[in-house]
């Protein structure tokens, strides 16, 4: 039997010996051979992206959680395959999971995306607002000339991590896991960051029979997290459940359709609503009356900006210089092109190609290396641990 106090990942503060101990840890889980959702390699960015790197949201469908979990708001579907697992369980005596788990209770799952990026909003006006004073020195300026400054303040280094689009957000360690609603969390107060609680659960003796029922029940339990589960949107049976009756052939469709949504499309309204909050809480820095903005700049103002920061996102976008070279004068043609033709929400529009084009380089992220270096927040919230670039 492995002894779990052999594993010190997330214990050490040295870089290269973090390295090789997830190194050993990852060996470990999948020398297992359990049915588990990897998130390092296999199923990278799981929930938070659809099959073409767009960001999506879920619909807020929800319904609490039977007793003991009845405080508890999951995503319907999610709720109801939850529940059928659970009686499987106690169904039937033949069916044994780790004693730390056994009365699964659930502690968390579903949080509110939007709920959530109206608190970011003013996480994100409390950490610009003294850029902006610096920049402006504390003088009237018009929205305008806000907008226009926000395009090199966004590249400040005291900015670094920080994301002002929802699309950003939802991706960006500020963000959460459970915006996917496809999360069951099981156990309240275990740290995805240390290994050895990991192998102490995967040790139990029933672990197997557990990893085993949850995936015959439609679930992943989550690799770096053994007491979290995880939707199976691929299962069979999550899909029935979910399509109530209808073509399995149309599942992905229909499931983008009605139970997701993708935040690029409302990345320009909702930026231009962050800046808008921001510059009000500027112009009462100065001692100016609040006021409404009553005209917003050129809508090629918002798209450039809006572009700006969804290449700096992505990892595209690196300094405020980029904005000069030809690579982005030319994709802000071509986006203010295809508004002029077919406006802002038309899925051939201005940001239907911002959702598309980012969306593709999202996926060629997740094909090497370089995810690591622009999504390695993520793994800091899926348990996993930083691996140097190659």
């Amino acid at each position: 039997m492995t002894n779990s106090q052999d594993f010190f990942g997330g214990a050490t503060d040295d870089l290269s010996i973090e390295y090789e101990e997830r190194r050993k840890y990852i060996q470990y889980f999948r020398d297992k051979g359990y049915p588990l959702l990897d998130t390092l390699y296999e199923k990278k960015l799981y929930g938070l992206i659809n099959h073409k790197g767009q960001v999506v949201v879920p619909t807020p469908v929800t319904k609490t959680f039977d007793d003991p979990s009845s405080t508890v708001v999951g995503l319907t579907y999610v709720v109801d395959m939850f529940e059928e697992f659970r009686k499987r369980y106690y169904s039937t005596d033949s069916f044994k999971i780790p004693d730390i788990l056994s009365d699964l209770k659930v502690t968390r799952s579903y949080e509110d995306f939007d709920k959530n990026f109206k608190k970011h909003e003013l996480y994100l006006a409390n950490k610009t607002i003294n850029l902006f004073l610096q920049k402006f020195s504390n003088q009237p300026v018009s929205f305008e000339e806000f907008v226009s400054a926000s395009e090199e303040i966004i590249f400040n280094p005291e900015l670094e991590g920080v994301h002002f689009t929802r699309s950003g957000y939802s991706l960006s360690s500020d963000s959460s896991i459970y915006h996917t609603g496809l999360y069951v969390e099981l156990l309240p107060n275990l740290s995805g960051q240390l290994d050895a609680p990991k192998v102490e659960i995967m040790e139990d003796k029933n672990f197997e029979c557990y990893a085993t029922l949850a995936y015959e029940s439609g679930f992943y339990v989550d690799a770096n997290s053994p007491w979290r589960l995880a939707l199976n949107l691929d299962f069979p049976l999550v899909k029935k459940n979910i399509l109530n009756g209808r073509d399995v052939e149309k599942f992905d469709l229909f499931y983008s359709d009605v139970y997701r949504v993708k935040t690029g499309y409302d990345d320009y309204w909702s930026l231009l609503s962050v800046i808008s909050k921001i510059y009000i809480e500027y112009l009462s820095e100065i001692g100016l009356p609040l006021r409404q903005i009553r005209e917003n700049p050129p809508t090629s103002s918002i798209l450039r900006l809006l572009l700006a920061n969804r290449l700096r996102e992505i990892g595209i976008a690196r300094s405020y210089s980029f904005l000069s070279s030809r690579y982005f004068e030319n994709i802000l043609q071509k986006t203010i092109d295809l508004y002029n033709i077919y406006g802002l929400s038309s899925n051939v529009g201005a940001l239907g190609f911002i959702n598309k084009s980012c969306g593709d380089h999202v996926l060629g992220l997740l094909k090497t290396n370089e995810y690591i270096a622009n999504f390695g927040h993520r793994k800091k919230l899926q348990g996993d641990l930083p691996f140097p670039r190659v």
